[in-house]
């Protein structure tokens, strides 16, 4: 049985929560317009509880711009990732999370836009 994946705009980014046996996938309407967009991904700080658990706050982040794959990264509560994609002509870009570990506890993954050109 799969939990729901969870998409919410919060005051960090935008929360993309992976579903326990299958991804959370956004798909981001560019429509060409963008040139460059500089992400910044990572886990929320973990509460004491989650801190103990080393499963928690592990995500797979997998990119694409139109279908092509652009970037393939694991997220963990202590490696933020920053990246400037270079989207000249690019109509969607495509964002998928999944849970690196199996389990989804504390993995509470937000995406921000830090630059664009």
């Amino acid at each position: 049985m799969d939990g729901p994946g969870r998409v919410e705009v919060r005051d960090l980014g935008i929360l993309i929560h992976p579903g326990t046996t299958r991804p959370t996938r956004v798909e981001f309407k560019l429509d060409k317009s963008a040139k460059a967009l500089t992400l910044a991904a990572f886990i929320c700080p973990l509460p004491a509880e989650a801190r103990t658990i080393a499963q928690a706050g592990t995500v797979s982040l997998q990119l694409q711009a139109d279908g092509r794959e652009l970037d393939t990264v694991a997220i963990d509560r202590y490696s933020p990732w920053v990246r400037r994609l270079e989207l000249q002509g690019v109509e969607v870009l495509t964002v998928t999370v999944t849970n690196g570990d199996g389990k989804t506890w504390w993995d509470w993954f937000f995406l921000g836009v830090t630059g664009q050109d």
